[in-house]
This record gives structure tokens, sequence and C-alpha cells, in this order.
């Protein structure tokens, strides 16, 4: 990791940016949470799981 990847508050700090961005243009941005309920992260197939529906009907979007 680099001095900014090492930085966590700075990756907090910026999370909760881009959540407060998020939150107010839904229309736009979409919010994966990377946690499940036992407080553990998803793993990558996981997380893609929620995201590919979010990227398909952007595609699907496009398409028209």
């Amino acid at each position: 990791p680099d001095i900014h990847e090492r930085d966590f508050k700075l990756l907090h700090d910026v999370s909760d940016v881009y959540k407060f961005i998020a939150t107010q243009n839904p229309k736009t941005w979409a919010i994966v949470d990377e946690m499940k309920s036992d407080g553990t992260r998803m793993n990558i197939p996981e997380v893609f799981s929620h995201i590919r529906p979010i990227i398909d009907k952007l595609i699907n979007q496009h398409k028209r």
C-alpha cells in the first residue's frame, strides 16, 4: 500500500464523502455495502454479484 492507502482516516473520510454524494444523487449513484450481516467482508465475486445488476441496468438504458 502507498501512503494514501495506509492512511485509514483518509480512506474513511473519502468513503464518507462518496456516500454523501451517492445519497444526494440516487438516480446517478448506487451504494453497494461490502459488509455481510455477520460483520465480515464479501469476497470479490459476492461484491460483483451486487454490482452486476446495476451495470446491466445502465447498459440496457443506453441500448434504447
